[in-house]
Formats: structure tokens, sequence, C-alpha cells
């Protein structure tokens, strides 16, 4: 990044929370009739073949849905205890920055994330106005 006269005061750091989720369900029984059963619960399921979705319990008894925004796990969280499933929940949110230079009307893309963290870190330690974003 080259080095730029930078004015604090020009900027307005947008914060967005990203409320995020690592998900994944306890399958204690890794067989056709479990997975049938999580099918009909969660539909995102159906886009993948039964026989995959298998061989991924059969090694780990555990069913990684990935990271999934965190209304949705909640959501899916309190669906799958009604039915008897325990989930292994973890917080994988983040705060995303995007700093605006109000004055000359521009957004500064900087590529790099922790780049980008650090500038806008910098600008608000400086007196940069924010605004926050919250996301679910």
């Amino acid at each position: 990044m080259s080095e730029e006269t930078i004015i604090a005061s020009e900027w307005t750091v947008h914060c967005t929370n990203n409320d995020l989720r690592s998900f994944r369900i306890m399958v204690p029984d890794a067989s056709v009739r479990s997975i049938a059963r999580l099918r009909a619960l969660i539909p995102e399921l159906s886009e993948r073949h039964p026989s995959d979705i298998l061989a991924e319990v059969r090694g780990t008894n555990r069913l990684d849905l990935g990271v999934i925004p965190g209304r949705n796990a909640h959501r899916l969280r309190h669906l799958l205890a009604d039915e008897g499933w325990q989930t292994e929940v973890a917080d994988a949110s983040f705060i995303s920055y995007s700093p605006v230079n109000d004055t000359h009307g521009y957004m500064k893309h900087i590529e790099q994330r922790p780049e980008n963290e650090q500038f806008c870190l910098r600008l608000i330690a400086e007196g940069a106005r924010t605004s926050t974003i919250a996301e679910g």
C-alpha cells in the first residue's frame, strides 16, 4: 500500500458484525434411516447424495454443515433438539470493515483482510466516524 496522507475526519468506517456459527450434528447411528431422518428435517441436505452424507458420518459420527448464519443456527439447533438430535455449535463470527472517504466519495478497497482491518482500526483510533451494521 502506497503511503498517502490520511485525514481521519474525512472517513467513515462501516463495521459489519457477521454473526456466524460452525454447526455439526452428532449422528451416533450412522445408518440410512438416520440420514433419511436428517434429510427430512433439513431441506438443504437434499442437495447432497445420501451415500456422500453416510460416508462422512460413518467416519466421524458427525455431520458437518460448515459455517451458517447465527439466526439459522439457532433455529436449526432447536428444531434438531426437539427431534432428539445433539449438535455442536461454535461461534465463527467476525467484524468486517469498509472504509469510505466521505470528502472525496469513494470506498477504499484493500484486498487483504488483515491490512484492511489494520487501516480501518487506525482510522477509528485517529477519529474517523463509524457506523455499525448487524448481519444475522
